[in-house]
């Protein structure tokens, strides 16, 4: 018997980027809420945003490839790229005088969707007593 491979979830992952975007924006702007409002400080909000990111993009990825069979990491890490081509844009639509650097919030989310598709690439453990 021959194998089917299953279509790589274009449709899907587009979703769940746009997805993953509307809720970093969300989580963005009540973080601007707070710090004008005086509740956490400036800095806590620089570091907190790009971590919100992240989280965001590591829930779109682990969701969209954990039903995939093969190529969870390849799949992961592209979502993940076109994740970080949509920021870049965006970026300079909202803050054009500011230049667009390569640091640590990048490495972030690279890593989180790193980590979404080696989590959804594990294979589960069944223990029955």
């Amino acid at each position: 018997m021959r194998q089917k491979h299953e279509p790589i979830p274009w449709k899907r992952g587009l979703i769940a980027i746009l997805a993953a975007l509307a809720v970093s924006a969300l989580c963005c702007g009540l973080l601007s809420l707070l710090t004008l409002g005086e509740k956490i400080p400036l800095e806590g909000a620089k570091t907190a945003a790009p971590i919100l990111s992240a989280l965001s993009l590591f829930a779109a990825c682990y969701y969209t490839v954990r039903p995939q069979r093969q190529q969870k990491l390849l799949i992961a890490l592209g979502m993940g790229a076109v994740y970080v081509a949509a920021l870049f844009p965006l970026r300079q639509w909202v803050a054009p005088q500011e230049a667009v650097t390569l640091d640590l919030r990048l490495a972030a989310l690279a890593v989180a969707a790193a980590g979404a598709g080696l989590l959804a690439s594990k294979t589960p453990r069944r223990t029955r007593r």
